[in-house]
């Protein structure tokens, strides 16, 4: 069984599952969650592709929303006012509350596994490079052959202390502060 949790500190995760079984059923897998403007937004998949998006202002009780786009989130990040969300292939997809989502241009690169926000943009990464985006709609490739070699894979971005960084599938790690 697969549970969703609450936390009152590190120390302490309660199961909040149960709490709304209507939205995900134990037999979903929770692949992405992300948090803003006083919003969760979490994303799972049953083993036929039933793809579900939930909301929640509390991370306890969540609301679905169904899922307008049709692919499954590999990673959502929240920054611009809007969540996006990129897929294990070309596509993303961007929404302001977390229920209506459109879908954003094809990210130039074979597949995506990674998102963050910080310093004005979203940066998403995964096999063949990085992509970055204002708006999430539309992106462009940041070439890091010279950084990472030609065959890589970003698997990781985060933003912080004014910088992003990147990790890869060979071990590799690189940051930049744009």
């Amino acid at each position: 069984m697969k549970y969703l949790l609450k936390s009152r500190g590190l120390n302490h995760f309660e199961f909040c599952f149960g709490q709304n079984t209507s939205t995900f059923s134990y037999q979903y897998d929770i692949t992405v969650i992300a948090y803003g403007n006083g919003k969760f937004v979490a994303e799972g998949f049953y083993y036929n592709n039933d793809n579900k998006t939930a909301t929640s202002s509390d991370g306890v009780t969540w609301t679905n929303a169904g899922d307008n786009i049709g692919f499954l989130a590999q990673a959502i990040a929240y920054g611009n006012s809007k969540f996006v969300a990129v897929s294990p292939t070309i596509y993303t997809k961007y929404s302001t509350d977390g229920v209506t989502w459109t879908a954003g241009n094809n990210t130039g690169i074979t597949s995506t596994f990674a998102i963050a926000y910080g310093n004005g943009k979203f940066v998403a990464g995964g096999g063949g490079g990085v992509v970055t985006s204002t708006n999430g709609a539309t992106w462009t490739y940041v070439d890091l052959n010279s950084t990472f070699g030609i065959y890589h894979t970003i698997s990781a971005i985060a933003w912080g202390n004014g910088k992003f960084v990147a990790g890869s599938a060979n071990g590799k790690m690189a940051y930049s502060s744009n």
